[in-house]
């Protein structure tokens, strides 16, 4: 392996404001003088380094001007395999942004469009201060004439009350409207309603049938709403493999749902197979979204050192973060966090601070070492420690190799002990520097005993 001084690692928490300072100036030039928007009348819409650019006509000329300008002005890489041109001209098409899929929409009549526009307007504020009032009213006229989006917005409005009274049975019957004209959000809420019986009966299979049609279209909370679904068995049968591929669906989309319900399978191991570096990795893109059960799970990770290396400043970090939304588990790892902290900054200590003491009561009736082998192998990686004096040589032996491959087993025994171990590692070519000791003293008995560490992974 080598190190690379150039980028971010994937998922870096750095990552999106290094992003933000590039492709800032990157917004500047696009809408410059000699920029897309004006030689091409292009549209940007940015997150972060993730962007779509929207012409009537996608030349050779506007691409050519994103590349030379990313690629050679700024020095970054653009990812070829998620850039295409996508004609939206054609219905079947559509774009993945932000966990939304994109359509063009043909616009049905003129009026009713006037309407939902002048509606939009007074909802955001563009004709003075905003008026859900007013907003609703235009919405609504332009819903009753059969426009979808109009009637999703008047759905909205019923079910939050924003310019009228909340009314669950009106919303849901204009949700119906447009989910009968097929608007993918429409029919996951659709679904929601049938899923909580909200201004409808309650029926977890009419919630399956309209959160599928809606996955179908890739609208990525609906596949997150169906993988819960065939996780609970809720309106269909019960399958964590099923339930796995749609969160995968949701995640590979951005939708931070996804990315944690994906995460919790791979940590799990159940319906894929297990990983703590993949659940890792998806609670980290979960938290950079400041979704807060994937900023509590990804502070386990630092904290547990499952996925990643062992980190408490970062558990710390992220248990704040939870907290800080209303985690309640939050508070108590807190504590445990800076108390760790506080001993590591007053102790190079040898046993990590997670570990349980090893107990060999039935090695040491029989003295097997297979037995003792056996048991090495069964907390592989995981924190303990084992405490024991006046070994033989072959027992000896058998904890050196345990040191080696669990650089989280820890070892305390006496100075003789410590002699013939050390000898050991320096006959099987390790030198001595690849070892933490420490001479500890007992509190109960303020006996002196030596510590044993495999140095690597230690070090903060």
């Amino acid at each position: 392996m080598k190190a690379n001084d150039k980028g971010t690692p994937q998922g870096g928490i750095i990552s999106p404001l290094l992003a933000n300072l590039y492709m800032h100036w990157f917004d500047k030039v696009f809408y410059g003088p000699n920029g897309p928007a004006s030689f091409a009348k292009a549209t940007l819409v940015r997150y972060a380094d993730d962007f779509v650019v929207m012409a009537k006509y996608m030349t050779t000329k506007v691409r050519s001007w994103i590349e030379n300008l990313l690629e050679q002005r700024f020095d970054l890489t653009i990812n070829r395999e998620k850039t295409k041109i996508v004609d939206l001209a054609k219905p079947q098409n559509g774009i993945n942004f932000l966990g939304f899929n994109l359509k063009q929409v043909t616009l049905q009549g003129k009026k009713n469009v006037k309407l939902f526009y002048l509606g939009a307007y007074f909802y955001y504020g563009r004709v003075g201060s905003p008026s859900y009032e007013k907003a609703f009213k235009y919405y609504k006229l332009a819903a009753d004439q059969g426009f979808v989006h109009a009637q999703y917005e008047v759905t909205k409005a019923y079910h939050h009350g924003l310019g009228t009274d909340k009314n669950p049975q009106f919303a849901f019957q204009y949700c119906k409207m447009a989910t009968d004209q097929g608007l993918p959000e429409a029919q996951n809420t659709l679904g929601t309603y049938f899923d909580h019986g909200m201004g409808v009966e309650k029926s977890p299979q009419e919630a399956f049938k309209y959160f599928q049609l809606a996955a179908d279209q890739g609208y990525a909370i609906a596949q997150s709403n169906l993988g819960l679904c065939f996780k609970q068995g809720k309106g269909s049968f019960q399958s964590d493999e099923k339930a796995c591929e749609y969160f995968k669906l949701a995640a590979d989309q951005g939708l931070a749902l996804g990315q944690y319900y994906l995460g919790l399978c791979f940590k799990m191991g159940v319906g894929i197979e297990q990983s703590d570096e993949e659940a890792f990795k998806y609670f980290h893109l979960s938290a950079e979204q400041n979704f807060v059960k994937g900023q509590y799970q990804l502070a386990l990770c630092f904290f547990e050192g499952k996925g990643t290396k062992q980190s408490f400043e970062q558990s710390l970090e992220y248990f704040k973060l939870a907290d800080n939304q209303g985690i309640i588990e939050a508070k108590s790892k807190i504590e445990e966090c800076e108390k760790i902290l506080d001993q590591q900054e007053n102790d190079a200590f040898i046993i990590d601070p997670l570990a349980e003491k090893l107990n060999v009561d039935n090695y040491l009736e029989k003295h097997d070492l297979k037995m003792l082998r056996t048991i090495f192998e069964k907390m592989k990686n995981t924190p303990v420690y084992l405490e024991a004096a006046n070994l033989s040589e072959e027992e000896l032996k058998v904890i050196c190799n345990a040191l080696i491959t669990n650089h989280r087993f820890a070892f305390i025994g006496s100075q003789q002990d410590m002699e013939v171990i050390l000898k050991i590692f320096q006959e099987a070519g390790h030198h001595l520097n690849s070892l933490w000791r420490e001479k500890l003293k007992k509190q109960d008995t303020q006996e002196i005993v030596y510590g044993l560490r495999f140095r690597e992974q230690i070090a903060a």
